[in-house]
């Protein structure tokens, strides 16, 4: 994705990530909880930003997550993962930020408006001056419906948020260049109730705030064989639960940070029709959660309209703890041309992970793609994957610190001049426990649609 078709989306589309690449490639559904779904996995999405990934959830409800208006590329992959990915394996966007080495000291502003009291301003300047590049964006958004609501009609689902971003680059010449990027984005919103809330418990009025920085330092030297990499990278993220009151409702408060810091070195060899890339990422992170939650008015709810529900001991939970720990991972991956028709990757990775619980994996992978002719591609992989527990403070520690391996065998056949791809995908995976092993095979047949198209 190019940021020109990123701004031929509708605003209203593109306000989360999320909603941005929804469309970007077959496989990937909106659902009603605002969760992309990504071959049937729900969290699942891995976004990398100028080649560092984070660890929050790219959802309203859990990040402020990135401006897609600040996306110069986004390469997104649903499949066939090569061994310098890790974690998350629905679906990888690979997001490269916009840089004013590009631009000459130009910019644009917005403003929008549309039903369910949808607003937006936003405005964007950069340039360069000799070897120096600058760009800043900033956005501002409010809406009446922010999140799915349960009910046709949006009931008490405000929210206002906005983003801001800072990139500057600097051209080294022989020794490289130099990118830092500042971020900073956060959204205050309403929890949507429904109709009968309103009649039954009109005080239940529960909202959240989330807030987000990220910090990002990277430099890149390429010569004619060979490029080397560096980035470190920093982020606090929190989430603040305001908790709803009044009589036949669950009163919960939340209140979560997590802080983020790491570093990654990558190196690319290029060496006749083979392309080695080797690197190491090792972050640290720190939890620091508190949880307050009382069942006994939504029990009485649950009583008077006659749900289903489980009874809570002494109607409430509290928790409050803070962790801190991390993961290193290393991998090296060869991609190999064979004439102009076959490109194999092949690769390993290692993951050791240190939050809550101790686990080391090692992931092999293999990729093949065949250029048959006519713009069609047939291709198979072999994936083994290691996603790790959730990141916690320890609070339900015997369900979430669990970590899933599993492997997977996606195969098919692409015809981009016709825009039909027919995918089979058969996979095995063991998550939580051994017991749960299962082995799964399915089959799509997916049409993409053109920009142009409906």
């Amino acid at each position: 994705m190019s940021s020109e078709r990123l701004e031929a989306v509708p605003v209203t589309q593109r306000a989360t990530l999320p909603d941005a690449i929804v469309t970007a490639a077959p496989g990937m559904i909106r659902g009603h909880d605002d969760f992309v779904h990504i071959r049937g996995e729900e969290v699942a999405l891995n976004p990398f930003i100028n080649g560092v990934a984070f660890w929050e959830n790219s959802h309203a409800v859990f990040s402020s997550s990135v401006s897609p208006d600040v996306i110069e590329t986004a390469n997104v992959m649903t499949g066939g993962f090569p061994a310098e990915y890790g974690n998350r394996f629905g679906g990888v966007v690979d997001i490269v930020t916009k840089s004013g080495l590009r631009m000459n000291h130009s910019g644009s502003a917005m403003v929008n408006a549309g039903e369910a009291g949808r607003r937006s301003g936003s405005g964007e300047f950069g340039g360069n001056r000799s070897r120096f590049g600058y760009y800043a964006f900033a956005s501002v958004f409010e809406s009446d419906r922010f999140l799915s609501p349960p009910a046709p009609e949006a009931i008490h689902d405000h929210a206002s948020g906005g983003h801001g971003f800072l990139q500057l680059d600097g051209n080294l010449g022989n020794a490289g260049s130099l990118r830092v990027v500042i971020m900073g984005d956060g959204s205050t919103f309403e929890i949507p109730k429904t109709p009968q809330d309103v009649e039954l418990r009109p005080e239940a009025n529960a909202r959240q705030r989330t807030r987000q920085q990220t910090a990002i330092g990277g430099w890149n030297r390429a010569s004619s064989n060979q490029t080397i990499g560096a980035s470190v990278y920093q982020r606090w993220s929190t989430i603040d639960l305001s908790p709803a009151s009044g009589p036949l409702t669950a009163a919960g408060a939340v209140e979560r940070t997590l802080a983020t810091l790491g570093g990654k070195v990558d190196v690319t060899r290029i060496a006749g029709s083979h392309s080695i890339k080797a690197g190491v990422d090792a972050v640290r992170l720190a939890p620091d959660e508190t949880i307050a939650y009382n069942y006994s008015g939504f029990r009485d709810f649950a009583h008077l309209v006659g749900l289903p529900h489980i009874h809570i001991t002494d109607n409430t939970i509290n928790f409050s703890g803070h962790e801190s720990g991390g993961q290193v991972s290393g991998y090296v991956q060869d991609s190999v041309q064979f004439g102009g028709r076959i490109t194999t990757n092949v690769g390993v990775r290692v993951d050791r992970y240190d939050l809550l619980i101790t686990d080391t994996h090692v992931s092999p992978r293999v990729n093949v793609a065949i250029a048959v002719g006519g713009g069609a591609v047939v291709h198979a992989s072999y994936n083994n994957f290691f996603v790790p527990p959730p990141v916690c403070a320890g609070g339900g520690r015997e369900c979430f610190a669990n970590s899933e391996k599993s492997c997977s065998w996606p195969s098919g056949f692409l015809s981009f001049s016709s825009f039909i791809g027919w995918r089979p995908l058969a996979f095995s995976s063991a998550p939580m426990k051994p017991a749960a092993a299962m082995c799964v095979r399915r089959s799509r047949c997916l049409r993409r649609l053109s920009s142009a198209g409906s």
